[in-house]
């Protein structure tokens, strides 16, 4: 959703995005703004946060798809996770005193499960989602991700020579191998498996993404 305002100067370009972004405790999460452009600019600003506390005009200026990823984002703020998992006193200190266990057995996977929903959201209504590089808030052509449509498949191949048996994992989609080799790989869900590869997002079947580590051979 775009939409353009009048100042008293000069007009400003609004923009509804998801940002993928670094939590100091939870690691990569998606994040609801309005991006912000203005004249003669190439690229967009961060400009209002829509998490934790979305403001109701807003909100109201929204499509019904935007609306709902804001929801699904806001179910793991610091607070509500705080009321679902804590024991605790305060946010502050559950962010301190989180156990590690915990995180991952319970609040990844809570986090996780909302992530996919917001992408998949993202991938049929079209909306944009952005990489944010640390500490920067200008968001450039080049910082917009990809979601592939084609869901991805994993394929392992085996390799055997005199008394010694390797193997490799493939992931391919529509038929052609996805590249993960040389490029900046992370997990974004683990059940889905659900992937970013440098500047593209790949939904993976049949697979959890604790396969998809460092020590395992993966070509593409």
């Amino acid at each position: 959703m775009s939409t353009v305002y009048t100042g008293r100067e000069r007009l400003r370009e609004k923009l509804f995005a998801l940002i993928l972004t670094q939590h100091r405790r939870w690691g990569t999460v998606l994040m609801p703004y309005m991006l912000e452009r203005m004249p003669g600019r190439e690229y967009h600003s961060l400009g209002e946060a829509l998490s934790p506390f979305p403001n109701s005009i807003t909100l109201a200026g929204l499509d019904n798809e935007e609306k709902e990823t804001v929801r699904l984002v806001n179910e793991y703020s610091d607070r509500n996770l705080f009321k679902l998992f804590s024991k605790h006193r305060n946010v502050k200190e559950f962010l301190d005193n989180v156990a590690e266990s915990e995180f991952g057995s319970l609040i990844k996977p809570y986090i996780e499960s909302r992530i996919c929903q917001c992408l998949q959201i993202a991938l049929i209504e079209e909306i944009p989602v952005y990489l944010q590089k640390t500490g920067i808030s200008s968001l450039h052509y080049e910082d917009r991700l990809t979601i592939n449509p084609e869901e991805a498949k994993p394929a392992f191949r085996f390799e055997r020579v005199p008394g010694e048996t390797s193997y490799s994992l493939v992931i391919e989609s529509a038929g052609r191998p996805v590249r993960l080799r040389g490029l900046n790989v992370e997990i974004l869900s683990n059940k889905p498996c659900i992937v970013r590869a440098g500047h593209d997002i790949h939904f993976i079947a049949d697979i959890e993404g604790s396969k998809l580590n460092p020590s395992l051979p993966v070509t593409g």
